[in-house]
């Protein structure tokens, strides 16, 4: 949720009329493109290379196989939805780059709409269980 209230908010701020941070500067207009936009947009190219492998695919067995591993990321990614596999290293990674892609995409797109409240809320922090020692 976090994520996605900061994609949204930056776009927010750079599409608003009196911001004015990509005019003051090539350095930082260079900056801010390299270093956040292209973050934002990055769902957007996932989609595009998945849509891209999998029409590639049907033409080719190399990209076949790439597609076929997309699809297995996807799958282990979306199994770290199960606690217990989140532990697994390699479910722990692709879970978090999806929820990463997830987010973004809701940020990008709430910012854009103008969705996203300026306003924000805080969380309740539940304190880790700590095993009793014996």
């Amino acid at each position: 949720m976090r994520k996605a209230r900061v994609v949204a908010g930056s776009i927010q701020f750079l599409t608003r009329r009196d911001s004015d941070v990509l005019a003051r500067t090539p350095q930082v207009a260079f900056s801010l493109v390299s270093h956040k936009a292209l973050r934002w947009l990055s769902p957007a190219f996932a989609t595009l290379l998945v849509g891209s492998t999998m029409a590639l695919a049907l033409a080719s067995n190399q990209f076949a196989a790439i597609a076929m591993a997309q699809g297995i990321l996807v799958i282990v990614g979306l199994s770290g939805c199960v606690p217990r596999l989140r532990r697994i290293p390699p479910v722990s990674l692709a879970h978090y780059l999806l929820l990463v892609q997830a987010a973004a995409a809701v940020g990008f797109i709430r910012g854009l709409s103008g969705r996203q409240s300026v306003l924000w809320r805080r969380f309740i922090r539940i304190p880790p269980k700590h095993s009793a020692a014996a």
